[in-house]
């Protein structure tokens, strides 16, 4: 679990619901990074959470590609994948680990690293209210070079009324960063929860 202020984001098992363990890894810039290492067609979904007393909106990048939804945040937290919204039935699917390519990570994270990190990053915003919308269908989109792809674990729930709260970004309010990779990069990391030096 990555916390940073009032927010926190993990990776969980998309079956069991259970989070991913995570390591510690540093950076030359001497900041500690955490590390999620997944096998190739795993499947899971980003939790987030806030502990803001006020709803809150967020939106999850895995690799530098946005989901292409953002979540309104309560007082519970909200388990992130492959999310659409057809005839009244919100379904959300897990995301699935396609392994390690040859493309670069984030721009935003080092590039220069003993292990070539995907990162997954939350921005989490003030929810402006704006009025009230209808529901319309939403189906998910993501390219082929994504680092993800549609899992076999579903959500299903059933909305009912036509219309819902409609709420803006407002003030972007903290980012939070979980760097995941390929087990195979670091196969000795399984078993060893104080893996220092890794990032460059």
């Amino acid at each position: 679990m990555v916390k940073a202020g009032n927010f926190t984001v993990e990776l969980v098992e998309a079956k069991k619901k259970v989070p991913y363990c995570e390591y510690s890894a540093k950076a030359t810039n001497g900041t500690e990074q955490s590390l999620v290492f997944l096998d190739q067609g795993d499947e899971y979904y980003v939790r987030v959470k806030s502990d803001v007393r006020e709803k809150i909106m967020c939106s999850v990048i895995v690799d530098g590609e946005n989901l292409g939804y953002t979540v309104k945040l309560g007082s519970r937290p909200s388990d992130c994948g492959l999310w659409s919204f057809k005839s009244g039935r919100s379904i959300n699917r897990s995301l699935k680990y396609k392994g390690q390519s040859s493309s670069s990570s984030s721009t935003h994270h080092s590039q220069e690293a003993h292990i070539q990190c995907k990162w997954i990053d939350v921005e989490f915003y003030e929810a402006v209210r704006v009025g009230t919308e209808l529901r319309t269908d939403h189906l998910p989109s993501y390219t082929k070079e994504a680092s993800y792809k549609e899992g076999r674990e579903v959500v299903y729930k059933e909305k009912s009324g036509k219309t819902r709260t409609r709420h803006e970004k407002g003030k972007l309010l903290q980012r939070v960063s979980l760097g995941y990779c390929s087990v195979l990069e670091a196969p000795e990391l399984c078993y060893n929860s104080f893996s220092n030096d890794l990032l460059q």
